[in-house]
């Protein structure tokens, strides 16, 4: 009988001790199934973010070279300074398309002004993270909160450079012809394009809500998708592609 007692007594003790770990793992598992809660636009939509590749994508200071993305927004691009002059600031224009030929334009927006730390040299490849545009932006410019059945495609492409000799361009003035044509001639087709764009789409299963493949292009670029398809890369094969070094910058207020 004193066992028994000792027994219950043990029992009662390691229940108390156990029962804060039972309830997290029920409230665990009751959560683990549940759809992950993002603000993305609603409906069945993809979305693939590239650089311009215009027949004036190279009349331009600096060319978009790689754009990557994660949880439906711009989340880093690469870029080139192909002109003969360090660059101070610029800013980027992104332009919404609802089909792949490009025709129209459906809305478009431009960044604050980003400065460079140190000056971006002429022939230096480098990486910009900033958030350029994202699907909360194309959910605004297109006045629709369901994006069913919509195929969008962003472009982004240098607009607005201020050189540290203290000139500015301005895409809408006309085309910049301060080109280094050394640097410009190595930006050339590859052969060995895939001809592939990365394309997110709404997911309640990972992180972020947005997953991502790789897809047919029309365009010359290639697509590199992360390991657990939370991001991706579009690289232009018109324009050296990505990589380089880091090139911090502070948005300025226009």
């Amino acid at each position: 009988m004193k066992t028994f007692k000792r027994f219950s007594r043990f029992l009662l003790i390691l229940i108390a001790i156990l029962s804060p770990f039972l309830n997290a793992y029920s409230q665990n598992s009751e959560n683990f199934d549940k759809p992950v809660k993002t603000d993305l636009p609603l409906g069945d939509w993809t979305v693939s973010f590239h650089s311009y590749q215009g027949e004036d994508f190279l009349d331009v200071p600096a060319v978009v070279s790689s754009v990557t993305s994660r949880k439906g927004a711009v989340e880093k691009f690469s870029l080139v300074n192909i002109s003969n002059k360090p660059i101070k600031a610029l800013k980027v224009r992104w332009m919404i398309y609802e089909s792949e030929d490009r025709s129209k334009i459906s809305a478009e927006g431009r960044t604050r002004q980003l400065r460079f730390v140190s000056p971006f040299l002429p022939g230096i490849k480098g990486n910009i993270s900033f958030a350029v545009v994202s699907m909360l932006d194309v959910e605004k410019a297109l006045g629709k909160s369901d994006l069913s059945r919509k195929n969008i495609l962003i472009d982004i492409v240098v607009d607005w450079v201020e050189f540290s000799d203290g000139s500015s361009w301005d895409k809408s003035e006309g085309n910049f012809r301060d080109i280094n044509y050394e640097i410009s001639s190595k930006m050339t087709f590859s052969l060995n394009c895939a001809k592939q764009k990365c394309e997110g789409s709404p997911s309640t299963t990972v992180v972020g809500g947005v997953v991502y493949r790789c897809g047919s292009s029309t365009l010359n670029e290639n697509c590199t998708n992360s390991s657990n398809a939370e991001s991706c890369t579009n690289t232009s094969c018109n324009s050296s592609g990505g990589g380089g070094t880091d090139l911090p910058t502070e948005p300025v207020e226009n």
